[in-house]
Protein backbone atom coordinates (compact mmCIF):
# COMPACT_ATOMS: atom_id res chain seq x y z
CA UNK A 1 0.00 0.00 0.00
CA UNK A 2 1.54 3.46 -0.84
CA UNK A 3 0.77 6.59 1.16
CA UNK A 4 -0.59 9.54 -0.38
CA UNK A 5 2.10 12.30 -0.98
CA UNK A 6 2.40 14.03 2.29
CA UNK A 7 1.93 17.63 0.15
CA UNK A 8 -1.74 16.68 -0.63
CA UNK A 9 -1.99 16.35 3.46
CA UNK A 10 -0.01 19.45 4.55
CA UNK A 11 0.54 22.93 3.20
CA UNK A 12 4.15 22.68 2.70
CA UNK A 13 6.35 24.01 0.08
CA UNK A 14 6.00 21.75 -2.81
CA UNK A 15 9.85 20.97 -3.01
CA UNK A 16 10.04 20.13 0.87
CA UNK A 17 6.87 18.03 0.30
CA UNK A 18 8.89 16.29 -2.21
CA UNK A 19 12.10 15.51 -0.45
CA UNK A 20 9.58 14.18 2.74
CA UNK A 21 8.15 11.89 0.37
CA UNK A 22 11.54 11.07 -1.30
CA UNK A 23 12.39 9.40 2.80
CA UNK A 24 9.27 7.96 2.77
CA UNK A 25 9.54 5.74 -0.39
CA UNK A 26 8.80 2.19 -0.27
CA UNK A 27 11.61 1.06 -1.33
CA UNK A 28 15.15 1.74 0.75
CA UNK A 29 17.17 1.45 -2.47
CA UNK A 30 15.11 4.44 -3.84
CA UNK A 31 15.15 6.95 -0.69
CA UNK A 32 17.68 9.99 -1.02
CA UNK A 33 20.91 9.42 0.77
CA UNK A 34 21.71 11.46 3.99
CA UNK A 35 24.04 13.88 1.94
CA UNK A 36 21.79 13.92 -0.74
CA UNK A 37 18.86 14.98 1.62
CA UNK A 38 21.00 17.43 3.21
CA UNK A 39 21.87 18.67 0.00
CA UNK A 40 17.51 19.27 -1.05
CA UNK A 41 17.21 20.87 2.45
CA UNK A 42 20.08 23.36 2.26
CA UNK A 43 18.16 24.88 -1.26
CA UNK A 44 15.32 24.99 0.47
CA UNK A 45 15.54 26.18 4.04
CA UNK A 46 17.80 28.91 4.12
CA UNK A 47 20.91 29.12 6.31
CA UNK A 48 20.95 25.40 6.86
CA UNK A 49 23.12 22.65 4.65
CA UNK A 50 26.08 20.31 4.53
CA UNK A 51 28.86 21.92 6.18
CA UNK A 52 32.48 21.38 5.18
CA UNK A 53 34.49 18.85 7.31
CA UNK A 54 36.75 20.66 9.56
CA UNK A 55 39.88 18.69 11.79
CA UNK A 56 39.97 21.25 14.18
CA UNK A 57 36.59 20.91 15.38
CA UNK A 58 35.52 17.26 14.93
CA UNK A 59 32.07 16.34 14.12
CA UNK A 60 31.09 19.68 12.72
CA UNK A 61 31.60 19.28 9.67
CA UNK A 62 29.14 15.84 9.17
CA UNK A 63 26.67 15.79 6.81
CA UNK A 64 23.85 15.49 8.71
CA UNK A 65 25.34 19.17 11.50
CA UNK A 66 22.85 21.52 10.41
CA UNK A 67 23.16 25.44 12.29
CA UNK A 68 21.07 26.75 14.81
CA UNK A 69 18.32 29.42 13.81
CA UNK A 70 19.88 32.64 15.17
Amino acid sequence: MTAPPIGSRRRLPSALASAIDACLEMDPSTRPTVTELAASLGTILPGYGPRTPSSEEPGTGDVATFPRPS
